[in-house]
């Protein structure tokens, strides 16, 4: 028997009697996401503003986190005039390193975009918390933003 194979027979031993003294696991963490934008509808050419938060909204410190967000400009990613520095762009998305967060604690990151000449922009953020002992995901819905002239959006 290898050592791998003897830590997984003790540590599930371990479990096997803590359930049986009535402990319980550690508290996981707890987060939320919101992505809001503005203005809604944007004129072709403009600037759209995004805006990312993130809160713990549970009891445990979250020690590392990080934020997976996607704006796209007709299905295609989109010019991103700023964003904060702790973000990395890959081809799709930008990544973002959010850091530690203790209970009640909120994040906001903010993303400057260039409006296409139509159709619209869309942004959805993931936000993926990480403790000691566990680690949790949370995505916002799609947010969808019309691009649009004044004349088109006053008919």
């Amino acid at each position: 028997m290898n050592g791998h194979q003897r830590s997984a027979t003790i540590a599930a031993g371990a479990i096997a009697l803590a359930a049986a003294a009535g402990c319980t696991s550690p508290p996981a963490p707890k987060v939320s996401v919101a992505i809001a934008e503005k203005p809604n509808p944007v004129q072709p050419a403009a600037v759209a503003t995004y805006l990312v938060t993130v809160r713990n909204t549970g009891t445990v410190t979250v020690t590392s986190s990080s934020l997976d967000v996607g704006l796209y400009a007709n299905a295609q990613p989109a010019p991103i005039l700023g964003e904060p520095r702790s973000c990395q762009a890959t081809a799709t998305m930008r990544i973002c390193q959010v850091g530690p967060l203790a209970p009640g604690q909120v994040r906001a990151l903010t993303f400057y975009v260039r409006a296409p000449g139509g159709g619209t922009l869309t942004g959805r953020a993931t936000y993926l918390a990480r403790s000691p002992q566990q680690q949790v995901t949370a995505t916002t819905p799609t947010v969808t933003t019309p691009v649009t002239s004044v004349a088109q959006s006053q008919r």
